[in-house]
C-alpha cells in the first residue's frame, strides 16, 4: 500500500478501516460524507482506496473534506482481492488494529450515514453489546452471516491469535463471488463456532430476504444509518426487476430520513453511485 495522507492517530479512539473502489481522481462526495461523519464520531480513519491507477495526495487535500479533529490516513493500493484483501493488508501493516479499543471494517457499498445521530447511536449500540463481533445486519442467503459492509471487532477477539492467523491468511481472490464465499460467509461462524465468541447483528433479520435490499424502508424507520448503493442504482444482477420495484422512492425516503439533500441534487450525483460497492453483500 502507498500512503498519500498520514496524520497521527489520536490515542484510545475506535479505528475505522474504510475500503473504497475508485476509478477517478476526483473524490466521491458520498464517500467524503462517510469519512467526515466517522471523524465527527471521534474515530480514527484509515481510508484505503482500491484503484486502477495511482492517486496523488493533492487531489484529497484540495477536496471538501474538512480538517479532521482526529487522525485520517489515506492509502492507495492495487485493485486486487476486494475488501477483505485490503483489510488484511492493513491488518498486517499496522499493529494498532490489534490494540484499538474497537476496530471497524467498512466499505463503500452504502450511502450514509443518514444522520450523524444514527451513526453515533449505532456505534453506542456496538459499545454496549457484549458480543466480540458486531454487524449492523445479518443475512440467511447461502448460510447465516453478518453482512460485511460494517463489522465491529472488540478487544478480546482482536487479541486472539487464531483470529490474527485467519485475517493474515486472507488471499487476493479474483471474483467478488469467491470473496463472499470464502470470507464473508465464513467469518461469523468461525468467530462464533470455532473461537467461541458471541456474534450479534444490531438489526436482526428473521426472514429469508436480504433486508438491506428489500426491507430498506423498514430499516430506515428503525434508525438504520445507511442505504445500500444497489438500492439507489435499482440494479441487482441476480434479480434486476425485483430490486427496481423495491427501490422506487429511495431518494425521497433517504432525504426525508435526514440524508443531506445537496448530495442527491443536480445532474452529477448519480454518476457516483456506480463508483462504490467494493464487496460487502
Amino acid at each position: 500500500m502507498h500512503s498519500i495522507r498520514n496524520e497521527a492517530f489520536a490515542a484510545s479512539r475506535p479505528l475505522a478501516v474504510l475500503v473504497s473502489y475508485v476509478r477517478t481522481l476526483r473524490p466521491d462526495p458520498h464517500l467524503l460524507h462517510l469519512v467526515s461523519s466517522l471523524l465527527d464520531a471521534q474515530c480514527n480513519v484509515a481510508l484505503i482506496l482500491n484503484a486502477d491507477r495511482r492517486l496523488f495526495g493533492r487531489f484529497w487535500r484540495m477536496s471538501s473534506l474538512k480538517s479532521p479533529t482526529v487522525g485520517l490516513q489515506i492509502f492507495q493500493r492495487a485493485n486486487l482481492g476486494y475488501d477483505f484483501s485490503a483489510w488484511s493488508d492493513y491488518w498486517a501493516s499496522d499493529d494498532l488494529c490489534r490494540s484499538a479499543p474497537l476496530l471497524l471494517w467498512l466499505n463503500d457499498s452504502v450511502l450514509g450515514p443518514v444522520t450523524q445521530k444514527s451513526l453515533q447511536q449505532a456505534l453506542a449500540s456496538v459499545e454496549r453489546s457484549d458480543a466480540q463481533l458486531v454487524g449492523l445486519t445479518e443475512s440467511h442467503e447461502y448460510c447465516w452471516h453478518l453482512q460485511s459492509y460494517f463489522l465491529a471487532f472488540k478487544p478480546l477477539l482482536l487479541s486472539c491469535p487464531a483470529f490474527d492467523v485467519w485475517v493474515r491468511n486472507i488471499r487476493q481472490l479474483e471474483s467478488k463471488h469467491a470473496v463472499v464465499q470464502a470470507y464473508e460467509l465464513r467469518l461469523s461462524s468461525f468467530v462464533a463456532d470455532q473461537l467461541g465468541f458471541r456474534v450479534e447483528a444490531l438489526f436482526p433479520n428473521h426472514t429469508a430476504i436480504n433486508q438491506t435490499l428489500f426491507a430498506w424502508r423498514e430499516l430506515l424507520r428503525r434508525g438504520f444509518p445507511f442505504l445500500k448503493r444497489s438500492v439507489a442504482r435499482g440494479c441487482l444482477s441476480e434479480d434486476p426487476g425485483r430490486l427496481a420495484l423495491s427501490s422506487r422512492g429511495w431518494k425521497q425516503a433517504l432525504i426525508l430520513a435526514g440524508y443531506p439533500s445537496h448530495l442527491l441534487s443536480g445532474g452529477r450525483w448519480g454518476r457516483w453511485l456506480d463508483r462504490g460497492g467494493s464487496c460487502g453483500a
